[in-house]
């Protein structure tokens, strides 16, 4: 405490290799008390739970002062450039940690209780306090490209192999540092819509960021297990209902903070905000939906992966209400995805692959009646209709009205040439008619 008072009266380390060690040190301080917190009390023989209680709680407080202490300096730009990187994974780390469950046990009664509800506290400020501090670097003029290189350098890679050769412990600290790079990218992207908006300094990294988090999020399911089709000039992988593949229960964690993501993303710009993304991020943000949406159908085996499947069904019905209220009820008079060739890549996207999914999801989880009932998939599709027939105040010319009226057509009313259940795909050109 009386090193956070010192920062917060005005001193800064010395741009040295002494004032690096100092920031490190407070960092290290911030981790050992956490680490300190959630170690199992069995752990500490010679000791009654009072006692642990005690030093669980000085374990907290020494963490959150040591983080307010390095909040202080990076408002000021006085952390060196040299611990930028390492203090962002550590933050990430740290983020992602303060969700884990304490093994401690919790009281009830007198004194301990009261010990408990401390530490509890502690422990949420400690959570918010790394979140404001991310925050703080992501947005600093001086230290936001740094800091977003840190986290990207921990999200864009292959987790397959990795988790493969890593020991059990090792695969979790990944897995905690890719999920607290992930949400505090995405809140500093996005916000928390509709109260907290984005960094605009951010801006130009959303595409970019979008495809990676998309590729991440696709490469769950390896490879040899999908086929790949062209969906109106863009690739798309299905995979079939009976494939055998085991993945790390930590990668479904990392593709969850995916999806959470990108229900920042589309709240923020489709819900709530005015939908100023580009022809670009437009497809972006498809190409992510295309990556997600075999959770539609897929449900995995563990309690994550199923929070997995309810948030990607959440997304989709989110874009389905952003077509039948903002895309066709649009009273300037025309659409308001501006661009033909990412608004037809949406339109044909949710035709072509999220409703043939929806009916399969519909026909898995009640096999005894006909697909054509189910709510969702015919709810998109007057969606999807709805939003393709929005025009602009001028009329069309020399027979566009007939090319339109025959493209949509041709969509709405297409006869798959397979038979999905004998072929148990998921995904393919194919849609509920």
């Amino acid at each position: 405490r009386d090193c956070s008072d010192l920062v917060s009266a005005g001193w800064c380390p010395p741009p040295t290799i002494v004032g690096e060690s100092i920031v490190m040190s407070l960092l290290n301080i911030a981790e050992r008390g956490l680490v300190y917190l959630l170690e199992d009390s069995s752990d500490k023989q010679g000791m009654d739970e009072e006692q642990v209680r005690k030093e669980r709680l000085v374990a907290c407080s020494c963490s959150s002062e040591s983080l307010v202490a390095l909040k202080v300096l990076a408002a000021r730009d006085d952390l060196p450039e040299q611990v930028i990187t390492a203090v962002s994974i550590s933050l990430c780390r740290l983020l992602s940690a303060t969700e884990t469950k304490s093994p401690s046990s919790v009281s009830e009664n007198g004194e301990e209780a009261l010990f408990d509800k401390e530490i509890q506290t502690q422990r949420g400020y400690i959570a918010s306090t790394s979140a404001e501090l991310l925050w703080v670097l992501l947005s600093s003029d001086a230290t936001a490209c740094q800091a977003a290189d840190a986290l990207l350098d921990v999200i864009d890679l292959d987790f397959h192999s990795i988790f493969a050769n890593l020991e059990r412990r090792q695969v979790e600290e990944c897995v905690k540092i890719a999920s607290g790079a992930i949400r505090a990218l995405s809140a500093s992207f996005w916000g928390d819509p509709p109260q907290v908006l984005g960094v605009p300094l951010l801006r130009f990294l959303w595409e970019p960021v979008m495809d990676i988090l998309s590729n991440v999020a696709m490469s769950y399911f390896p490879s040899r297990t999908t086929l790949t089709f062209d969906l109106g000039g863009h690739e798309t992988a299905a995979l079939p209902l009976d494939c055998q593949f085991e993945s790390e229960e930590g990668f479904a964690a990392i593709v969850l903070e995916i999806a959470l993501a990108y229900h920042r993303l589309i709240d923020s710009e489709l819900i709530f905000g005015t939908m100023e993304l580009c022809a670009t991020e437009i497809e972006a943000l498809v190409r992510a939906m295309n990556a997600l949406s075999p959770w539609i159908v897929y449900r995995g085996n563990s309690a994550i992966a199923q929070d997995l499947h309810s948030e990607v069904i959440s997304l989709f019905n989110k874009i389905t209400s952003f077509m039948m209220s903002k895309c066709s009820q649009n009273e300037a008079g025309f659409h308001i995805i501006v661009d033909d060739d990412a608004r037809r890549y949406l339109h044909t996207f949710m035709l072509r692959k999220a409703v043939p999914l929806f009916v399969m999801k519909g026909s898995l989880a009640k096999p005894s009646q006909s697909p054509s009932i189910h709510d969702d998939a015919p709810i998109i599709s007057l969606a999807v209709i709805k939003s393709w027939t929005v025009v602009g105040y001028l009329p069309y010319k020399d027979g566009s009205w007939k090319q339109k009226a025959e493209e949509l057509l041709a969509e709405a009313f297409f006869i798959p040439t397979t038979d999905s259940t004998r072929t148990r795909f998921v995904g393919g050109y194919l849609h509920h008619p």
